[in-house]
C-alpha cells in the first residue's frame, strides 16, 4: 500500500468511528417520546388529593410438616488385596569416584 492510500484508509476509519460515536450519543440522549405537558390543574389536583395509606400485608402463615429422610448406609466397596511387589535382584555395591557408590538392580 502506498502512503497516500494508508492515510486515506486511516482517515476513513477515524471518520466512521466519530460518526458512530455521535450517533450513539444522540440515540442514548434522545428521549423516546415527548414529555407530557403538565398543567397547573394537574398539579393542584395532585397536591389536594390525600395520600393513600398503604395496605398492611396479609397475615397468612404457612405451616409445613416436618419431613424425615431415612436411608441405609451404602456397603463399603471391597478392595482386592494388593499384589506383592515383584522380586528384585540387586548386585553388589560398586564404588565410584569421589567416595560415592552405586548398586545395580535387575
Amino acid at each position: 500500500m502506498t502512503k497516500a492510500s494508508l492515510i486515506a484508509l486511516t482517515t476513513f476509519v477515524w471518520t466512521a468511528a466519530f460518526a458512530a460515536t455521535g450517533t450513539l450519543v444522540r440515540v442514548v440522549n434522545h428521549p423516546l417520546r415527548a414529555p407530557p405537558q403538565i398543567t397547573t390543574t394537574h398539579l393542584n389536583a395532585a397536591i389536594l388529593e390525600a395520600p393513600k395509606k398503604p395496605e398492611p400485608p396479609p397475615t397468612v402463615t404457612i405451616t409445613m410438616p416436618t419431613v424425615e429422610i431415612l436411608t441405609t448406609r451404602p456397603a463399603p466397596k471391597v478392595r482386592a488385596e494388593p499384589s506383592p511387589p515383584p522380586r528384585v535382584h540387586c548386585h553388589e555395591w560398586r564404588t565410584l569416584g569421589q567416595g560415592s557408590a552405586v548398586q545395580m538392580c535387575d
